[in-house]
C-alpha cells in the first residue's frame, strides 16, 4: 500500500481580517496551479491514487479538487476532521488507517492524505520511525510511503519526495 502525504497548496493571505476564519481561507492562483500540477505529475508517472483524504478546511478541499483535475480522473475524496490543524499525530494516523480500511484498501491501494504543517511533518516522522521528529514540507510537497498493509508507526518506507518544482515539469506550457 502506498500513502502520500501532501501539504495543501499555496493559500491566499488572511487579507487583514477580510477572510473571517482560517478554515475558509482559499487557495491562491498559484495554489490552484500547484494542486493541478501534482495531479498532472502523478498521471505522467502512472501513480494515480484510488483515494484522496483531506482536512475539512477549504484550502485542503481545493487542493484535492485541483489534484483531481490534474489527474484527469474522478477519484473518491473523503474529508477527515482529524486532518485539521493541530490534532495529535496518533489520532490522525488512526483516522487515516480507519478511512483506508472502510474504503476496502488492499496492498495495491494508492492514497493521498492532504493536510497542514506542522502536522504532516510529525505524521511523516511517525510513519518513518515512530517518534516526534519532524520533516519540513513546503506547500504542495508530496512524500510517498510504502507500507506492508495499513499505515502504522515505524513501518513506512519513504519511496519518494517531490516538490512543486518537480511537479511543474509536467504542467502545460502557456496555459495549454
Amino acid at each position: 500500500m502506498e500513502l502520500g502525504l501532501l501539504r495543501h497548496a499555496d493559500a491566499s493571505p488572511a487579507n487583514g481580517g477580510l477572510i473571517p476564519t482560517d478554515a475558509v481561507r482559499p487557495l491562491s492562483a498559484l495554489g490552484h496551479d500547484q494542486a493541478r500540477d501534482v495531479g498532472l505529475f502523478l498521471r505522467r508517472i502512472g501513480q494515480i491514487p484510488n483515494l484522496i483524504m483531506c482536512s475539512p478546511l477549504r484550502r485542503t478541499r481545493e487542493t484535492s479538487e485541483g489534484l483531481q483535475r490534474g489527474l484527469g480522473k474522478k477519484v473518491d475524496i473523503i474529508a477527515l476532521p482529524e486532518l485539521a490543524c493541530e490534532v495529535e499525530t496518533s489520532i490522525q494516523a488512526e483516522a487515516i488507517a480507519r478511512a483506508l480500511q472502510n474504503f476496502g484498501a488492499t496492498r495495491s491501494t494508492r492514497a493521498i492524505a492532504i493536510g497542514h504543517m506542522p502536522d504532516l511533518a510529525l505524521l511523516a516522522a511517525y510513519y518513518l520511525c515512530g517518534n516526534e521528529g519532524a520533516l519540513d514540507f513546503e506547500r504542495a510537497a508530496l512524500a510517498t510511503f510504502a507500507f506492508p498493509n495499513l499505515p502504522t508507526a515505524e513501518l513506512g518506507r519513504l519511496i519518494s519526495w517531490t516538490t512543486p518544482a518537480i511537479h511543474s515539469l509536467c504542467a502545460p506550457v502557456n496555459d495549454e
